[in-house]
């Protein structure tokens, strides 16, 4: 049985299946939604795919357990799944329901294996990659933009006012205006990042793409999203005034921190802003009723500090389902040391990705991260189970970061890889 796996297992490997299965990832979370029912197999599979990795392939394992490296955000995103576990095992009453959410967290988890054999096993991999997640974000921002129309016309509403009271949900695993827009915005990040390597006839194309992105986005009112957008872009912006890797990395933490603490700030003045700005309670002058749910959120919180109330809980009514709010959320869902998980992971990725040398990956690791930071503030209140498109703008951005930096992470030769796990590499080099 043992010889027929790595069998099965080296065919995978001759042809990419890695890497194809983060394709079909990608595109099934940005255009499917069936129900949730071809990207839920695809993320199946990420997992049945990413145990196979570790159990059969050596080079896998030492290449995530390798000292300097990666070892660090393995042994988080361990832990990370380890207390989820002890959660439902202690948590009075028993919290069956979050059993699905450790599901959803295994699948974070194991996208770590197939992202680093993928790079390791197709060379083209890191180029095609970001270029997929940026086209396939342009054709979902006009299947979405033209279904919108389509709406709002056989309803009389195509107008401005129609629009401005009409919130575009964008097509995919979200179904959602919020996590919808995350998930182009992680498109727009690759399109930004791919920009400046691009030919010229490839960056007017680029410019369409990016447009189209951002009138998506915009036509979902998500003030969390745009917020995010550009206060990532911002921060990007100011990083590329530091040269020295160290006073980058510490920047780029202080940014992080902004990142999140700027949105915390908007939502706490909110009724002033208001006061200031809005007429009407309609499109982005909205309410948000975050502040009342995070007294609440804090409330609970002090009952059950150590594994929470669980995953599987919902406030009741449907105006705020959840705490609003990824710190806030992760320590009432699981508890104060899950928090402190979170933020040791977003750490090790912001420091290294920004101590990394220029490149479009580490252009679009740290948009994601930052976007990301803020998205947090204001809503994303389990990052660690719910399945939407946080793969696309969390923690595909954070592994790829996680990669940056150390030339020897990644070796790519057919004897370095062959030598170690006996699968035959595809290089074409």
């Amino acid at each position: 049985m043992n010889e027929r796996l790595k069998e099965m297992y080296r065919s995978l490997v001759a042809r990419r299946a890695h890497a194809w299965l983060l394709y079909v990832t990608v595109a099934t979370i940005l255009l499917v939604s069936i129900g949730g029912v071809v990207s839920s197999t695809t993320l199946g599979l990420l997992i049945v795919l990413g145990l196979l990795t570790l159990s059969i392939d050596r080079s896998m394992r030492e290449i995530l357990l390798e000292a300097g490296g990666l070892r660090p955000l393995v042994i988080l995103l361990a832990f990370a799944l380890l207390w989820q576990g002890l959660g439902i095992i202690l948590r009075s009453p028993p919290d069956l329901g979050a059993i699905s959410d450790l599901g959803s967290a295994l699948a974070i988890a194991m996208l770590l294996p197939v992202l680093i054999a993928a790079m390791q096993y197709d060379t083209e991999f890191r180029d095609h990659l970001l270029m997929a997640l940026f086209v396939l974000g342009c054709v979902a921002a006009f299947l979405s933009i033209g279904r919108h129309l389509i709406v709002l016309g056989s309803s009389s509403q195509l107008s401005l006012q129609g629009i401005m009271k009409s919130r575009l949900i964008p097509i995919g695993r979200a179904s959602h205006p919020i996590l919808g827009a995350g998930g182009l915005a992680a498109s727009l990040f690759a399109g930004l990042a791919v920009y400046p390597e691009a030919s010229r006839r490839q960056k007017w194309l680029c410019v369409i793409g990016l447009v189209l992105i951002i009138l998506a986005i915009a036509l979902t009112q998500s003030r969390g999203p745009m917020v995010g957008i550009g206060l990532a872009v911002t921060a990007v912006s100011i990083l590329g005034l530091f040269r020295a890797p160290m006073s980058r990395t510490r920047a780029a933490l202080v940014m992080a921190l902004l990142c999140f603490a700027i949105p915390v700030g908007l939502i706490v003045t909110e009724p002033w802003i208001k006061d200031l700005a809005c007429t009407a309670q309609i499109s982005l002058c909205r309410p948000s009723n975050r502040q009342d749910v995070w007294f609440t959120v804090l409330g609970l919180i002090q009952e059950r500090p150590w594994f929470g109330i669980g995953p599987a809980f919902r406030f009741p009514g449907n105006t705020v389902p959840h705490p609003h709010n990824g710190l806030l959320g992760v320590v009432f869902y699981f508890g104060l040391p899950m928090a402190m998980l979170f933020i040791g992971i977003i750490a090790f990725v912001v420091r290294r990705a920004a101590a990394a040398p220029p490149s479009a990956d580490r252009t679009f690791a740290l948009l994601g991260i930052f976007f990301s930071m803020s998205f947090v503030a204001s809503d994303l209140p389990n990052p660690f189970a719910f399945v939407n498109t946080l793969y696309l703008y969390l923690w595909l951005p954070v592994f790829i970061g996680a990669t940056l930096g150390y030339p020897d992470l990644i070796r790519v030769g057919h004897e370095a890889v062959r030598g170690r796990s006996g699968a035959p590499h595809t290089s074409r080099n």
